[in-house]
């Protein structure tokens, strides 16, 4: 299913898309990963694919505003939330949902794709931050989002949620991973979380297979052209030290 209501806004001359590449690049190119992936759910599961890849392209929007908060906007190595009461960085954090709702309706977005978007985090736990505060309430931490109450909130809650854990988790990943293993272990890793805590209540089981198939092939893709071009770099590097 398509809908051509949608375009105006994924064309890359669109005002508010040229803002968020120039101001928080690092954001724009994770969302980019994630409307890509929802592309082929969403012709999967026969969902509206316009609908779900403007979902997918907006979902971080709301980072625009403070963007150095968020770790893949950072140029250096050094993270803010290292100095920062976990707190703090709790609502520095969350607040890119609200933010990212203030800044849809300000620019006349469709109302499905804004109740879509401030869904996508759920009321999931902040693990990071509570882990460096347990004595505090979970609940202090989490998320103030309802649930995803449609399989399209869903569906975007959990390539965000698998591509952003794919990125951290390559830091970790052993050497002698194999690419596949990699990937099937974060899919499975997160959306077990993600279940575990009653956010994918609103979705059969079926739908969570194909998803899981159709992210392993994804990513699959993404992380082997990064392989393939470490590889390339690597033997540059060989050819100019035996020069």
């Amino acid at each position: 299913m398509s809908n051509d209501k949608y375009k105006k806004y994924l064309d890359p001359s669109f005002s508010l898309l040229e803002k968020y590449r120039e101001i928080a690049p690092g954001s724009y190119k994770h969302s980019q990963n994630v409307a890509n992936i929802c592309e082929s759910i969403s012709i999967e599961l026969e969902l509206d694919v316009e609908l779900m890849r403007c979902c997918g392209v907006y979902h971080d929007i709301g980072k625009m505003n403070y963007p150095l908060n968020f770790s893949e906007n950072q140029s250096s190595k050094t993270n803010i939330h290292d100095d920062i009461e976990p707190n703090i960085s709790y609502h520095l954090i969350t607040r890119h949902v609200s933010d990212g709702v203030l800044i849809l309706l300000q620019n006349d977005f469709p109302l499905e794709v804004i109740k879509i978007i401030s869904e996508h985090h759920g009321d999931t736990l902040l693990r990071q931050f509570h882990k460096k505060d347990e004595e505090s309430p979970e609940d202090l931490f989490r998320y103030k989002g309802r649930k995803p109450t449609s399989i399209e909130s869903i569906v975007l809650m959990i390539v965000d949620s698998v591509e952003a854990t794919s990125r951290a988790m390559m830091i970790q990943r052993e050497d002698d991973e194999e690419n596949g293993d990699f990937i099937k272990r974060v899919i499975q890793l997160t959306i077990e979380r993600l279940d575990d805590d009653n956010q994918l209540d609103q979705i059969l089981h079926g739908a969570i297979k194909q998803i899981k198939r159709i992210l392993t092939k994804e990513l699959e893709s993404i992380y082997h052209k990064r392989v393939s071009y470490k590889d390339d770099e690597e033997k540059v590097n060989e050819n100019k030290n035996k020069k």
